[in-house]
């Protein structure tokens, strides 16, 4: 008669398996080379779960020179568990399963993988509610027009970073310092500012222009160099720019001309400008017509004969007003004096190119009065208004420049219409000793 078994309290368990399953081969794993495996999380020695390189290839903007920054180690179930960031700081990392959200390439890269900035939809620059100044960057903050603009902004209240040769700062090396170009003792100066105007630029007058074409085509690399900065580092959201109303084919600028308009540089199809200081205008609004497709607003002007009290002696005005104080008998005058020019005061351009800016309007500018008046007929008026008649000698052999160069300022006139007349700026200048 055989015995019953007791009832077991306990339910029986499954038998176990010696071994816990084994993970694939080490030489089937994924991996990196060493010096990327510390940023990997420490893991058990025993045993090492699979890791997954996450690479830019997967974005589609992959460069072979860009290296994997991130090491993710991977569940053998599929999820993927925490990483180390390159900074050794520990954050989560989403899944990156299909039809989920990917994070932002600056954390799946690393901190030298920052996705690239969208462009920019024309905002205007506006003082913010707290009271924050507009970051300004000013080339040529030295020089005649800088001068004016660096009061008029600091006026209202603006930050005003200038940059200029008078001062011991070139604004190529600012602009190559991504380069590593930088020399000793440059400032370490703001990298993004709200607004950028270029300045810079060699010029000296008519004798300049038809004497020096190599000096002046230094202009060149000045206007490569910032439009490179602004396209490729960012520099600005808004910028600018600085032309020349010797950029005009000269062809339009004979003794029978009319008053030019924006229309007539045609950058598709560009005419002979006024020797190579023309050449670099044009090829700069070439370079600005690029900056804006790419994202940067650039705002660009074509002064033209500007003038005021603390102008260079090397520019017609200024020398004239100094004949005057100096009574100086015979009075010379370049050329025939039959060349024509249209005279702006320099207090209408800063005023106009201020709020061109502060209205975002498109396009170039003229910066002119649209008033024609010849060299003998300034001649005439300053020697009228300082009081003494001399007699007029003109020297036929000295540079003279083109026969007629007036602007049409119409665009201007719907922000701006000039507020100094010629008779009052030789009235201003004058009476400044």
């Amino acid at each position: 008669m055989g015995t019953t078994q007791p009832t077991p309290l306990v339910p029986a368990l499954r038998p176990q398996p010696r071994h816990p399953p084994r993970l694939p081969h080490r030489s089937r794993v994924p991996t990196a080379p060493r010096h990327h495996r510390r940023h990997a999380r420490p893991l058990a020695r025993t045993r090492r779960p699979l890791l997954r390189r996450v690479l830019p290839r997967a974005r589609g903007d992959w460069h072979p020179r860009q290296r994997p920054r991130l090491l993710l180690p991977v569940d053998p179930t599929g999820g993927v568990t925490h990483a180390r960031h390159p900074r050794h700081r520990r954050h989560p990392l989403p899944d990156l399963q299909p039809g989920r959200r990917r994070p932002p390439a600056c954390h799946r890269f690393g901190p030298l993988h920052r996705p690239r900035s969208r462009p920019l939809d024309r905002p205007h620059l506006r003082r913010s509610r707290t009271g924050d100044r507009v970051k300004v960057l000013l080339t040529g903050s030295e020089g005649f027009v800088g001068r004016h603009l660096r009061r008029a902004l600091e006026e209202r209240g603006d930050d005003v970073t200038g940059v200029d040769l008078g001062r011991g700062l070139d604004c190529i090396h600012l602009f190559r310092r991504g380069d590593h170009r930088k020399p000793t003792g440059f400032p370490d100066l703001p990298t993004r500012y709200d607004l950028a105007i270029h300045c810079a630029a060699i010029v000296g007058g008519r004798q300049s222009i038809d004497g020096s074409p190599l000096s002046i085509a230094t202009n060149l690399a000045l206007d490569a160099w910032f439009f490179r900065w602004l396209v490729d580092r960012h520099g600005a959201r808004r910028a600018v720019y600085f032309s020349s109303s010797a950029a005009y084919p000269v062809a339009l600028q004979d003794p029978e001309g009319r008053a030019l308009t924006e229309s007539d540089i045609d950058l598709a199809d560009p005419q002979l400008p006024d020797q190579t200081y023309g050449w670099a205008k044009l090829t700069g609004e070439q370079l600005a017509a690029h900056a804006e497709a790419a994202g940067t607003r650039v705002h660009v002007f074509r002064p033209f004969s500007g003038y005021g009290t603390d102008q260079d002696n090397d520019y017609p005005f200024r020398a004239f007003v100094d004949r005057a104080r100096r009574q100086a008998d015979p009075f010379t005058i370049w050329g025939d004096g039959n060349q024509v020019r249209d005279w702006i005061h320099i207090d209408d351009v800063v005023t106009a190119v201020l709020t061109a800016v502060d209205q975002d309007v498109p396009g170039p500018v003229n910066l002119s009065t649209g008033r024609a008046t010849s060299f003998n007929d300034l001649a005439d008026m300053i020697i009228a208004e300082y009081g003494y008649r001399p007699a007029i000698r003109h020297e036929l052999a000295a540079p003279r420049g083109v026969a007629y160069r007036v602007g049409d300022p119409t665009r201007m006139k719907t922000f701006h219409t000039p507020r100094v007349s010629l008779e009052e700026g030789i009235r201003r200048a004058l009476a400044n000793r």
